[in-house]
């Protein structure tokens, strides 16, 4: 994420900013010092320097009315307050500025801008907006309908479009608009590249604007853009073209050059004279990028040289690691390279460990690379090719743990081919057991791609089991579980509401929770209300708001709590707290309505109130629950259904009022479940039928007259 604000002199204008600017200025950045807001005021701190580097940094304040910003007002506040949020270190983040941030900006979009920049913000940064299956269709709307579209939002559609032939012509499209843009003409070249298209390519890198891209990329992509020629050339075998790109160009560093060096002795075959290059660059320890490059190509150069004896000192260094984030230098050309060159070695007669850690470098890059729709169709059924592709894949890696059985990343490699064979349950174990190795390694986390979402019922239920039984001999293992994989399995568990599971966690693993430090616990709390542990519930609750003392979420809970033991007092403060945070919550609003009634009806009875037996038996529907309650009794509805949301409907108005057919089209419309002709009829028997096998009541609901309300008997 971006910690500043790049403004273009033009959009210094179009936020009306008080800074002076010269004309050949190409923009300035700006990073956030503070935020203070009062209740009709919004002054922000600003650092802002020229974008070139040359001027010194000046200080201002911006001072906004909030009845009085305009929509472009809303669009840089907008930008401001999540910049903000993403320079706070962890401890410090507010989500009040994500989410104000994410308020703003859609406030512009609602006053009509005229501007595409909001919509790139919000699809930018992780703000929940534009999301789901609709999200790159409100992208390519947005890069359709405004004129003030920029090659950074071409850039962020093409990233996400997994349709390639799509986003193609959608680089193709915005190189119309912008045809000297570094970032499209790059990205298009990379395309081209990978397709060996090398002509092609070297035609849309000569189109780039040296100086616009120098200026806004920096010095890194210089190196790429760069790399991309040298590699054009020296691919169609133009090696003095590829000379003179090392020496005319001064964006390398020696060592840089070291390895193209290497790199074009190696396309002329000079295996000797490459192979020094890249020794020169491995011994000195260089970036991984540069490391990585040079240990395959080395490896490379002693296979062809039959060089053996050496196999085995290169191939114990090589990191465990994906290559897939060497995209920018080596493309498809490295990974073609490096696969071949492994498939050569694992053949060879040379020592088993040498030819296990081969096979364990292999299995990854056919997983990654040679199976494409991995990450983003798991469970369509591949082709006889791909079966194929996996099958070898699953018996490399167990080869390789055969030898290597505590190494992650070859643990992390296995869980995800038995992830993309469908046995889920067994990928999830692995993946735990691949902890073990943080203990001897100390390597940072490896990503794999289960999850307990996609394991099955019988396993989730017993997942507390599952990890007791695999840390009982490790406690080690069980505190860095703790640590990395508890947050991700908590937030699992909660978005499949499987309270019951989290309570079993918390309560197996509560000692060694870090209470100041996570950032899982309202999940934890809400979890334990739900299953009635309300003192639980209550003391981590507290602990949260003395970290968040402004989050209204916790404070409704918490007044809930309260209310349920019969501490109106305390209810009714932190209530009225949340309510003064947050002023267009209904759910907040309809909770301090219910505690200040109850609070009132409190003092005019001059009694107190026991809120752990019903005074009497009143029909009422649970929305979070989902039941239909009358006394004791309740009456189970599907959550998500036409009944639901029809229970919804009726039961939020006065019992026995009156509701029109048309007003429960328009709640099921929201909700994308209308389908006319009986619904309404349908709907009101299924729930009659489902209330009087569960709770014993005759036909709650009559439907007469496009009418449907409660029966009076019901009522009282």
């Amino acid at each position: 994420m971006e910690k500043f604000i790049k403004l273009s002199i033009d959009r210094i204008k179009l936020f009306n900013l008080p800074i002076n600017v010269k004309d050949e200025q190409i923009g300035i950045a700006i990073s956030v010092n503070s935020i203070k807001e009062t209740e009709n005021e919004i002054v922000i701190d600003i650092s802002y320097r020229d974008q070139e580097l040359n001027e010194e940094t000046k200080q201002i304040n911006l001072s906004y009315n909030k009845n009085k910003l305009s929509p472009y007002d809303y669009i840089l506040i907008g930008w401001i307050y999540i910049v903000y949020y993403y320079c706070k270190s962890f401890t410090e983040k507010d989500e009040h500025y994500k989410n104000t941030a994410k308020e703003f900006l859609i406030k512009s979009i609602k006053k009509g801008v005229n501007s595409c920049l909001p919509h790139y913000l919000l699809a930018d940064y992780p703000l929940n907006y534009i999301e789901g299956i609709n999200r790159l269709d409100k992208l390519y709307f947005a890069l359709d309908v405004y004129d003030d579209t920029f090659p950074d939002f071409y850039s962020l559609v093409y990233k996400e479009d997994k349709n390639k032939i799509r986003a193609i012509g959608l680089l193709k499209k915005g190189l119309e608009k912008f045809p000297t843009s570094f970032i499209l003409n790059y990205h298009l070249s990379n395309y081209l590249i990978r397709k060996k298209d090398y002509k092609e390519a070297l035609k849309f890198l000569r189109k780039i604007n040296l100086k616009e891209y120098e200026d806004y990329y920096g010095h890194r992509f210089l190196v790429h853009l760069f790399y991309n020629v040298f590699m054009c050339n020296i691919n169609l075998g133009d090696f003095d073209k590829a000379e003179r790109t090392i020496k005319d160009n001064v964006v390398f560093n020696k060592y840089e050059i070291s390895l193209l060096r290497g790199l074009l002795e190696h396309h002329k075959s000079e295996f000797e004279a490459a192979s020094n290059y890249f020794l020169e660059c491995i011994q000195k320890n260089l970036s991984m990028l540069v490391n990585y490059c040079s240990y395959y190509y080395l490896l490379d150069c002693y296979v062809k040289l039959k060089k053996y004896d050496l196999l085995n000192d290169i191939l114990s260094v090589i990191p465990d690691e994906k290559i897939d984030y060497l995209d920018y230098y080596l493309n498809m050309v490295f990974q073609d390279l490096a696969e071949s060159c492994l498939e050569e070695i694992i053949k060879l007669d040379i020592d088993e460990m040498s030819i296990a850690r081969a096979k364990g470098l292999l299995a990854p890059i056919i997983l990654y690379e040679r199976l494409p729709n991995f990450n983003y169709e798991p469970k369509r059924i591949l082709t006889k090719k791909e079966k194929n592709l996996l099958e070898k894949t699953e018996s490399l890696i167990k080869d390789t743990l055969n030898f290597y059985p505590i190494n992650q990343f070859f643990l992390t490699t296995f869980s995800d081919v038995l992830f993309l064979k469908g046995k889920f349950d067994e990928s999830m174990i692995v993946k735990l057991k691949s902890l073990e190795c943080r203990i001897y390694n100390q390597v940072s986390e490896a990503y794999t791609n289960i999850s307990l979402e996609n394991c099955t019922e019988t396993f989730i239920k017993n997942y507390k089991n599952r990890i007791e039984e695999i840390f009982s001999e490790k406690k080690k293992l069980k505190e860095i579980y703790v640590k990395e994989q508890l947050p991700l399995d908590i937030k699992d568990l909660f978005s499949m509401k499987r309270y019951d599971v989290i309570n079993n966690l918390y309560f197996y693993l509560r000692e060694d929770i870090d209470f100041d430090n996570s950032d899982y616990l309202f999940e934890i709390a809400y979890s334990l209300k739900e299953e009635e542990y309300v003192d639980e519930a209550e003391i981590i609750y507290n602990k949260i708001l003395e970290r968040e003392p402004k989050n209204t979420s916790v404070l409704n809970n918490l007044a809930i709590i309260f209310e349920k033991k019969g501490e109106l007092d305390k209810a009714i403060d932190l209530i009225k707290t949340a309510k003064d945070l947050d002023q267009k919550d209904t759910v907040i609003i309809n909770n301090f309505n219910r505690i200040t009634g109850l609070v009132k009806h409190k003092k005019g009875k001059k009694r107190k109130i026991n809120f752990e037996i019903k005074q009497k038996p009143k029909l009422h529907f649970d929305t979070e629950k989902s039941r239909i309650f009358y006394g004791n009794k309740f009456c189970e509805i599907p959550i998500s259904t036409y009944e639901y949301y029809l229970c919804k409907a009726i039961f939020s108005k006065p019992l026995g009022t009156k509701i029109s057919e048309e007003e429960i089209f328009e709640v099921l419309d929201r909700a994308k479940l209308v389908e006319r002709s009986r619904t309404i009829y349908d709907t009101c028997l299924r729930i009659n039928k489902k209330v009087e096998s569960s709770i014993g009541l005759k036909k709650i609901l009559i439907n007469r007259g496009a009418m449907i309300w409660i029966r009076d008997e019901f009522i009282k």
